[in-house]
Parts: C-alpha cells; structure tokens; sequence
C-alpha cells in the first residue's frame, strides 16, 4: 500500500497511465498476478495489459518470475518493486531529466 501512494504522488514526473495506476493498485492487494489476472482485474485487454508491463519494469517499478502453470507452461508473475527501490529509480529519473536540461 505504502508502494501505491508514492507511486500516485510522482504519477506526473513519471508519465504514468490511468491503465498503469490500475495495474499498481490491482498489485498493491495482491502480491503476486499473472497477466490474465491484472488484465481481468483492471478491465482491460491482456494484451494492453503486456504493453504497460514492459514499461512499468523498464521504469523499475515492478518485478516479475517465471511461474510454471497447471498445464506445464511457463509464465510471468508481477508485483511492485520495494519503496526503495521505487524511490532510487525516481531519483535516477529526476538527475536524468536535470542532466538532460543542462545540455540544452
């Protein structure tokens, strides 16, 4: 929960989604989702879903494992990266937006 209410509060430095914050509070309540499972939680299509994905953990603000299903096959489960380790990737994204400034 704590990971949620950061996340809102830096939303606009971060150029974060309506979809993306979905998929955080739909993490925040469970630890661990498939993408079938997010996608059936915020409504939205799986494959909307896989896109946001990828850049929610390019921005470091989730984690994924390999889950082997029922049915022998291999598939990824979510959930938020740690406050801190939110905070630092924030803090790598600010001294980047600063740096890219001084250039200009």
């Amino acid at each position: 929960m704590e990971q949620l209410k950061l996340v809102q509060r830096v939303r606009p430095i971060l150029g974060l989604s309506k979809t993306d914050l979905a998929i955080i509070s739909s993490l925040s309540y469970d630890q661990k989702l498939l993408v079938s499972e997010i996608a059936s939680q915020t409504h939205r299509s799986k494959r909307h879903i896989c896109d946001r994905l990828s850049l929610l953990l390019e921005k470091g603000l989730l984690e994924r494992e390999l889950h082997i299903l029922h049915n022998k096959r291999v598939a990824y489960r979510y959930s938020l990266s740690s406050t801190d380790r939110i905070t630092e990737r924030l803090r790598e994204h600010l001294l980047q937006a600063l740096s890219d400034l001084d250039t200009v």
